[in-house]
């Protein structure tokens, strides 16, 4: 198993119980560019042991760290592969609704300014 982190947005988010305790499994969407300069997204497949007690939201923007293992797929005349990622780190980013407005944004005025 390799070590990756993978920033993205988290889809079909499903909190789960088994006989340890619960979890999630969702999706991340990463979107990455090609070299012609065009943008496609790489899916991962991850299943969250560490963050069972707070609340995932979905479609929330995720820095998210674990363990990558990829598996090769078949199923008649296609095949692809598997991306996977046990996570051991989620950092969720604050929606955008909570962006400051500017004037909040707005660095405090100058009380050396010179007035005219």
């Amino acid at each position: 198993m390799a070590e990756i982190t993978v920033k993205g947005y988290a889809n079909r988010v499903q909190r789960r119980t088994s006989g340890k305790g619960d979890y999630y499994t969702f999706t991340l969407a990463e979107r990455q560019k090609a070299k012609d300069g065009t943008y496609y997204k790489v899916f991962y497949d991850v299943v969250d042991f560490k963050s069972a007690e707070g609340e995932l939201p979905e479609g929330a923007f995720l820095t998210l760290s674990g363990w990558f293992t990829m598996s090769p797929w078949s199923k008649g005349d296609k095949s692809g592969t598997n991306y996977s990622i046990n996570a051991q780190k989620i950092e969720i980013a604050p929606p955008r609704d909570a962006a400051p407005t500017p004037a909040e944004a707005a660095p405090p005025s100058d009380p050396f300014a010179l007035s005219k």
